[in-house]
């Protein structure tokens, strides 16, 4: 009985010991290194994305594509569609901040994998799969370049031009940047290459910055600022 009572008080105590141990193991994150992230790194991508995780490119973390306590703990009600490492359609597995780029605005660029739940015609994907990364897509370089906060905006046009069926399995890469701002209006172009640079979509987007959506305006989600270093861009979200 004894036994039985010990293993009771253990199993009462444990979520909150569990707990803290997982807040102190935040307030180490987000990792900095090529090969430091949480479900893919350097040594997972494909050679000819190696480049990405290196200066000049900036490794970008937001917490809730990363931790998934944290995202429950906050209100969302399930997996991202675009980031969940879980998925097999169409997932980002990480995004990257070239704030320097040759080109006159700043690059976000992912690496791109379309899994089998991605399939529409034998071995192809579904053309809607292209479509929701480049809502993505155009969200966060939107988020990002206005350098205020995260989902401090949103995406209401993408026009997506298929220009090569994508299979099922292959790794790609996303890019996009913000080519014009007219006062909360934010124009965003984006491409989807593969590794001999062929473009396989081209996008034209609009979104909208400062809006904000999906709950209360003052709490510690609402409230989340960029921080910025050599190495990585991440939400103020990771210092709670």
């Amino acid at each position: 009985m004894l036994d039985n009572l010990g293993a009771s008080i253990i199993l009462l105590l444990a979520p909150p010991i569990l707990y803290k141990l997982r807040i102190l193991q935040r307030r180490q994150l987000p990792p900095k290194g090529p090969n430091c992230g949480f479900h893919y790194n350097q040594s997972d991508a494909p050679p000819q994305f190696a480049h990405l995780f290196v200066s000049p490119y900036k490794r970008v973390y937001l917490r809730e594509w990363e931790d998934s306590g944290y995202r429950f703990e906050k209100g969302w009600a399930g997996e991202d569609l675009i980031h969940s490492s879980k998925s097999q359609a169409v997932r980002v597995e990480a995004y990257f901040w070239n704030p320097n780029p040759k080109t006159n605005s700043p690059v976000l660029t992912g690496i791109v994998h379309f899994g089998p739940n991605a399939e529409s015609h034998r071995g192809l994907c579904h053309g809607g799969s292209m479509t929701s990364l480049f809502d993505d897509v155009a969200g966060h370089v939107v988020f990002i370049e206005g350098k205020k906060s995260p989902w401090d905006g949103a995406t209401v046009r993408v026009e997506v031009d298929l220009l090569k069926p994508v299979r099922v399995g292959q790794v790609l890469e996303v890019a996009g940047w913000v080519w014009k701002r007219e006062r909360k209006k934010v124009f965003v172009r984006g491409e989807l290459r593969g590794a001999g640079g062929e473009v396989y979509a081209k996008m034209e987007g609009l979104s909208i910055q400062p809006v904000k959506l999906g709950g209360c305006e003052c709490d510690s989600v609402s409230t989340r600022t960029w921080v910025e270093t050599d190495e990585v861009i991440y939400d103020s979200g990771w210092l709670e």
